[in-house]
């Protein structure tokens, strides 16, 4: 009895192409706030999310979702396929974290509105790292606590955004009432001496919206400009002491109400 050995060769081709990945959106969110995923998954033929939030997907392309709860967040997918001649699987997990919004909070004095009176902000937010106000006059700041000066009568919806490092934020609204009654005026002398009184020669005025402040010698020559209020002047032209004198100053004015005031004069520099 003769054996013979036959050898038969057999090819399989598996498709290499079959691996589950995706891609959140963003890492990190804020709670109350959606997520959505980008399926990056090489070959399969079904597909099921996982959310870790109570719900699941077998969508190719799952919809946005939401996390109501803080904490790290775990997603996994999982692919496959189920065909005569290929039965496979593949899974893949992300961890996404969910950050606690601030609280924004604040309060105000005073509640009646006072002539020429600045309205003081307080912060009352928890949770927060950084603040915006927006006092609904189209100024704003970003200090914690802030005294403003609104530059015309009129009711104004203040506004403040707490916000976290992590970019969730929080909004607190309020009515404020102003009464303003527009002035502006300058002394008619200061004394730069450095004794830290009367150092400076500036527009004092309430309602002011726009200005412009020249001084000048005797010569005529400009030593001093601004447009800014809280700006003055500190005796030095280019960045050396001028003598004790008489300078001339002109003053424009416009103030929040659309009103305007030009005035010009004579001050005293004393050493």
């Amino acid at each position: 009895m003769n054996l013979v050995n036959e050898t038969i060769e057999l090819i399989v081709t598996v498709d290499p192409r079959f691996k589950a990945n995706f891609k959140p959106d963003d890492d990190t969110i804020c709670v109350g706030s959606s997520v959505g995923f980008q399926n990056l998954s090489l070959g399969g033929f079904q597909f099921l999310w996982k959310f870790d939030n109570g719900s699941t997907s077998k969508l190719y392309s799952p919809p946005p979702q939401i996390y109501n709860t803080i904490g790290d967040k775990t997603i996994e997918l999982i692919i496959s396929e189920n065909s005569p001649n290929c039965k496979r699987t593949d899974a893949i997990t992300y961890k996404i974290s969910v950050k606690p919004n601030p609280i924004s909070n604040f309060d105000f004095s005073p509640k009646k509105p006072e002539e020429n009176t600045a309205t003081n902000f307080i912060n009352l937010s928890t949770g927060a790292d950084s603040y915006l106000w927006v006092f609904g006059d189209g100024e704003n700041s970003t200090k914690r606590d802030v005294n403003h000066f609104y530059k015309s009568t009129g009711e104004f919806d203040a506004m403040l955004y707490a916000s976290t490092k992590f970019g969730c934020v929080n909004i607190s609204t309020a009515k404020v009432n102003a009464i303003v009654k527009p002035l502006a005026d300058v002394p008619n002398a200061f004394t730069p001496n450095g004794d830290g009184k009367n150092e400076l020669f500036y527009v004092r005025g309430y309602g002011i919206s726009k200005m412009n402040l020249r001084i000048y010698n005797r010569w005529g020559q400009v030593v001093f400009e601004t447009d800014i209020q809280e700006i003055g002047w500190d005796g030095k032209f280019k960045g050396s002491p001028q003598p004790m004198d008489a300078y001339a100053y002109t003053l424009t004015v416009e103030f929040g109400d659309g009103t305007k005031l030009t005035k010009k004069g004579d001050l005293t520099l004393i050493r």
